[in-house]
């Protein structure tokens, strides 16, 4: 797999930590405690596809997930030509060249790299996954009872379940204590999705280094305490 897909795989997540962690602190300085689970809530999908691509990758790429990642625009975008031709209508005509003519059709390769038969299935994928949801990639990963317990409490807000309303209250000790387990295990889980882009590398050695003063600054004071082997929300 070229370094250029690596790279364009980390500067995504890389976003979309940082933004998902600035969220999750903004909620926190409003008091908005319920909302702010939805911000951890992405941080655990985040670990479990940056985990799940990069132990593909240390295995020669036998799912393709990278592939996947990088490649599943082009099905969006071909489904934007063919399904929503109003809003290429709308686009200036060399917009609409650069930027969609190119997805008229689907490459045949797609085929082998989404291990479908038809080009109706690659059609039919909401996401670069397939038929594999999340907890499917949690369950792929080591600690998978704690990942998973963490991400089911979470869907329940996000979900607005009828349980969220006795959050803080005495009738559930256990939703009661997860407040002083969050913000750590949410900085867990941010670290930890760097530690695993670092480890590959995806990136090159000037942005991992600007990156590792951002987040591994904050590592010391989540050892030994928050080992995801031993807590969950």
């Amino acid at each position: 797999m070229c370094i250029r897909d690596r790279g364009i795989f980390a500067k995504d997540i890389t976003y979309r930590i940082l933004e998902e962690l600035t969220g999750y602190i903004g909620d926190l300085k409003e008091g908005a405690l319920l909302a702010s689970s939805h911000h951890m809530r992405v941080l655990i999908e985040l670990f479990a596809t940056v985990e799940a691509i990069v132990i593909d990758t240390k295995n020669d790429h036998k799912k393709s997930y990278l592939k996947r990642y990088i490649r599943f625009h082009e099905i969006v975008y071909y489904k934007i030509y063919h399904q929503h031709e109003g809003t290429i209508l709308e686009l200036p005509e060399e917009i609409s060249y650069k930027y969609f003519k190119e997805y008229a059709e689907l490459p045949d390769e797609l085929l082998s790299i989404f291990n479908k038969k038809r080009k109706d299935q690659l059609v039919q994928m909401q996401t670069w996954r397939g038929d594999c949801s999340i907890k499917d990639l949690l369950e792929q990963l080591p600690h998978r009872k704690e990942h998973l317990k963490n991400y089911d409490h979470l869907c329940l807000f996000t979900h607005c379940s009828p349980l969220v309303k006795y959050y803080k209250t005495q009738l559930f000790p256990e939703f009661k204590s997860s407040d002083e387990n969050m913000l750590p295990i949410t900085l867990r889980y941010a670290v930890d999705i760097f530690i695993h882009l670092k480890s590959v590398p995806f990136s090159d050695e000037s942005t991992i280094k600007r990156l590792q003063d951002v987040f591994l600054s904050v590592a010391p004071s989540l050892v030994p305490k928050l080992n995801l082997s031993l807590i969950h929300i």
